[in-house]
């Protein structure tokens, strides 16, 4: 990209032409006279650079038609493009005044025309007349009004319902069913232009199918255009989201949040069994016995002499082990 424009066609407009500029309206003719003579009506071709970011301003440039966008510097020497500037306006009009540098840079994205005036000039007019002063006024605070409506327009709406708004406003008749009409811009310009990449526009568009939104390149079909400006305009309403598979599995709500865990219903405990030993009291272990009770109630081991309780199949502990190791349960191996 060259820093200085390609093509640049310099005219002096008339004075007509500056007095149509809602900036100059009240302007009389003797002041109209002076900046005529240092006015400049420019013509620039596509995608060149009229100024850059961060640099000052010497001429006032005011948009007469074409798309210009507002770009920003990032790593790399390159540019992002933040915004889409439309006719007709002055651009960067408070810097100019105050003499500040340029927040934003300008570039061309189609063919352009502007009106450059000189901005010391311009100043030294306002300065000297304060009557001047109302007509800019009026436009800087016009200025600010629409840019502080887009700020919280964005901020109450997400990118599908700015997006389903700017496609209604493009419907000459919203009673046609379906209403067709040809987007003005391509996708990275409606990207520019709502503050987003190019797969949030085209993810938007995908969301809009369902309430009939189609496009096709530039062209869009809208079937029912009542339903788009409902869309558009239920800003600050929460849209239900829907849950995935994790969040199902795991009982997560539409909210985020989890569902109130139920009380389950355990039995309900019953009398305590006693020892069925008279006067024991105590409670039942096994068979009927406390834990007392019930070793005493265990039979006496099987082999002949041995006195201690069974432990399994009726042989007590020790005898037990012996039948599993030697197959006898009182074969007795000593180690030497």
């Amino acid at each position: 990209m060259a820093d200085t424009p390609r093509i640049q066609l310099t005219l002096e407009p008339d004075r007509e032409a500056l007095r149509a500029l809602p900036l100059l309206r009240g302007f009389p003719d003797r002041r109209l006279a002076v900046l005529q003579k240092t006015a400049r009506l420019v013509h620039f071709g596509s995608d060149e650079v009229v100024f850059r970011a961060d640099e000052p301003l010497d001429e006032l440039h005011y948009l007469l038609d074409g798309q210009i966008g507002a770009t920003r510097p990032r790593l790399g020497n390159e540019e992002d493009v933040v915004d889409v500037l439309l006719p007709v306006r002055p651009l960067c009009l408070p810097e100019v005044l105050i003499g500040l540098p340029a927040p934003i840079g300008a570039r061309t994205l189609t063919s352009a025309r502007l009106i450059t005036l000189s901005a010391s000039r311009f100043r030294e007019m306002i300065g000297s007349d304060p009557r001047l002063m109302r007509p800019v006024f009026d436009a800087m605070a016009r200025d600010a009004h629409d840019l502080a409506v887009q700020h919280y327009v964005g901020k109450m709406r997400s990118i599908v319902q700015r997006l389903a708004g700017y496609l209604f406003s493009l419907i000459k008749d919203p009673e046609e069913k379906p209403a067709r009409f040809i987007i003005p811009y391509d996708t990275e310009t409606l990207a520019a232009r709502f503050g987003c990449t190019t797969s949030g526009i085209t993810n938007s568009f995908d969301s809009l199918r369902t309430i009939g939104v189609e496009k096709r390149n530039r062209a869009v079909v809208v079937q029912d255009a009542a339903a788009l400006q409902v869309f558009a305009s239920s800003s600050g309403q929460p849209t239900k989201r829907r849950s995935n598979g994790w969040q199902r599995r795991r009982g997560v709500t539409d909210e985020g949040k989890s569902p109130p865990h139920k009380k389950k219903l355990g039995r309900v405990p019953g009398p305590k069994r006693l020892c069925k030993v008279p006067d024991c009291g105590k409670p039942v272990h096994g068979r009927g016995y406390c834990v007392a009770h019930y070793r005493m109630s265990r039979p006496i081991c099987k082999v002949p002499g041995c006195t201690k309780p069974s432990h399994a199949y009726g042989y007590c502990g020790t005898h037990y082990s012996r039948l599993q190791s030697h197959g006898d349960p009182t074969k007795l191996v000593r180690t030497k």
